[in-house]
């Protein structure tokens, strides 16, 4: 009973405090680390039926909410094989909108995607950088394409990913570079 009304009190007061403090909730989703995004995109036909979907949630969830202004954004089109379409840093929401319409004129023609090559270009890139910079890989593509971790794409490119499912394509969130942290965290969970 006290922990029922316990929790109404947190909630409530949480209430009031957003009410009377609105810059609290945006504190909330700010970020001070710059990112380097390597966005990969399915090229191939498998995504042609639901390219507008995957778009869709590209911009909403990549382009509008984790991008912010110093971010740095690299583009490949992933068809027979792989293409570096954009590089740059975002400057503002033009910047935005010109690469919203860079993905809406994306064309899926080929008969494969080759993941590998631009996903070895985007860690080459990336050249393991840490501390200063975050990187984030991101990977879409159709349910066809052989897009999975555990595709046989050596050096364990996809060891440290998730897989989020749609009607008919994917994204892959990959962690490159991050060995290290990984091993030092697991070291110290160990101790």
């Amino acid at each position: 009973m006290y922990i029922k009304g316990f929790r109404k009190i947190i909630l409530g007061g949480g209430l009031v405090l957003s009410a009377f403090f609105p810059c609290l909730l945006g504190a909330l989703d700010s970020r001070k680390t710059p990112v380097d995004m390597y966005l990969i995109v399915d090229g191939s036909l498998f995504m042609k039926e639901t390219k507008e979907d995957a778009f869709k949630w590209l911009n909403r969830e990549i382009i509008d909410n984790i991008l912010q202004e110093g971010d740095s954004l690299s583009i490949w089109k992933a068809g027979d094989s792989a293409e570096l379409i954009y590089t740059g840093y975002l400057k503002d929401n033009s910047e935005r909108e010109k690469l919203k319409g860079l993905l809406q004129s994306f064309k899926n023609e080929d008969l494969r995607a080759d993941f590998e090559s631009a996903l070895r270009d985007a860690v080459r890139r990336s050249g393991g950088k840490t501390g200063k910079r975050f990187v984030y890989t991101v990977l879409i593509g159709g349910v066809g394409s052989a897009l999975s971790p555990d595709e046989n794409i050596s050096d364990g490119l996809f060891r440290y990913s998730r897989v989020e499912e749609f009607s008919g394509w994917r994204v892959l969130h990959i962690a490159t570079g991050i060995q290290s942290q990984v091993k030092q965290a697991a070291d110290a969970f160990m101790k």
